[in-house]
């Protein structure tokens, strides 16, 4: 929102928009560390979401991200965006978790 640089930027190669998926796990960061990783910053983005005012989620971002510039056009469309992000990828999680014929995780779990 602000044209900083992506937090998470050292795992575009592994989880990026153009990154091809593997089978190997190892090819991976340890799964502890991408979810700290989360955790972390769901928090600040939570913290930020809570200083905002009406008016500031209007506001225009400074850098919405090549080709993604309606998803990112304003504070609270960004806000709006990250949440039915997570809400797809709960998504692949389930049906990958039945296609190996494991049990669908509760959403409480999931966190």
């Amino acid at each position: 929102m602000f044209g900083d640089k992506n937090p998470a930027g050292e795992w575009q190669q592994y989880f990026g928009e153009n990154s091809e998926p593997v089978a190997d796990a190892t090819a991976y960061p340890l799964f502890a560390e991408v979810r700290e990783k989360y955790l972390q910053l769901r928090q600040q983005n939570l913290k930020l979401l809570e200083s905002l005012s009406e008016a500031d989620l209007d506001k225009p971002t400074k850098a919405p991200p090549k080709g993604r510039e309606r998803e990112f056009a304003t504070y609270g469309q960004s806000f709006l965006t990250l949440a039915l992000h997570q809400t797809m990828h709960r998504g692949n999680v389930t049906d990958a978790r039945r296609a190996s014929g494991r049990a669908a995780l509760a959403a409480s779990a999931a966190i």
